[in-house]
């Protein structure tokens, strides 16, 4: 990434070079990488440990813990066993905190939103969808329309609970013929922060395992990773920046979501392994500062 200065020496616009395209001798020596990596990686991260009274004993347990189930994870995947011995060399924890934090066994699991899921396959699959977008579903009985939407998808978690919540986010309203989508798409909504907290970690978790495949896979096998980004845009095109982004953004998901859910019905049809893919965005827009 390359900044062109302005004449008060700040950043007006970013010229990007590929950063898997660029050579050791471009920049510094690559052996002190990684640590200016999770250095920058961090402080944001701290920061919001800090708004959230996470303290410093809470962080070294917690970086233990992942620390331990990251060097499993490297073990498995090259087939090697995963003993204590080689956990420790791997990092540095002590073999007595690896065999306590090994049995503690508290890796919350994977969770998906179910919210996001129903309102995507209400959009694109036709059984609860036609020309005209969306249909309104029966939302009476355990054999309705939007149980069957639901159970399509997890039958986990009870239909009339998907219902109680989607109706509270405003996601839906009940008509005289059954349950009708209002969302275009599923934005979080304010003061959901457990939802907020998990999207956050599970987007980073993403974020960086795109970053290191780019940087050592062939090109041609690289994924999406781009930031645009200016510096010296007048505070009061903020609000017109920001919406445009929204619309344009969400269009562009629009347009993914439908993709991905028509290669999701044809597996259905199939024995073919799947495999989860993941398309993200997001705006930032800095607070006003002065001239």
């Amino acid at each position: 990434m390359i900044s062109d200065l302005g004449e008060r020496g700040r950043s007006r616009s970013l010229t990007r070079i590929p950063y898997w395209d660029i050579s050791p001798a471009m920049g510094q020596s690559s052996s002190n990488l990684p640590l200016d990596c999770l250095r920058l990686a961090l402080r944001p991260l701290l920061q919001f440990s800090l708004r959230n009274s996470v303290r410093l004993n809470d962080l070294l347990t917690l970086i233990k813990e992942e620390l331990v189930k990251a060097a499993v994870d490297e073990l498995t995947v090259t087939g090697e066993k995963a003993t204590d011995s080689k956990i420790s060399v791997m990092t540095g924890v002590h073999r007595k905190d690896i065999a306590k934090r090994r049995e503690s066994g508290n890796t919350p699991p994977r969770r998906e939103s179910i919210f996001s899921r129903v309102i995507a396959t209400w959009r694109n699959d036709p059984r609860f969808s036609g020309p005209g977008g969306p249909r309104i579903l029966s939302d009476v009985g355990v054999s309705s329309e939007f149980a069957t939407l639901v159970s399509s998808i997890s039958n986990d978690v009870a239909p009339y609970a998907v219902l109680f919540e989607l109706e509270r986010l405003g996601a839906i309203e009940k008509t005289a013929r059954g349950v009708k989508l209002r969302s275009k798409s599923y934005l979080l909504p304010r003061g959901e922060s457990e939802e907020g907290y998990f999207m956050l970690g599970e987007d980073i978790a993403d974020l960086a395992a795109v970053v290191e495949q780019n940087i050592h896979l062939p090109k041609d096998k690289r994924s999406l990773h781009l930031k645009t980004e200016f510096n010296e845009i007048p505070a009061s095109a903020a609000e017109t920046v920001r919406k445009w982004i929204l619309a344009e953004g969400s269009r562009t998901h629009r347009r993914v979501e439908k993709l991905l859910a028509r290669f999701e019905r044809l597996s259905k049809r199939s024995k073919e392994k799947r495999v989860r893919v993941s398309y993200g965005s997001y705006s930032k827009i800095a607070r006003e500062r002065e001239k």
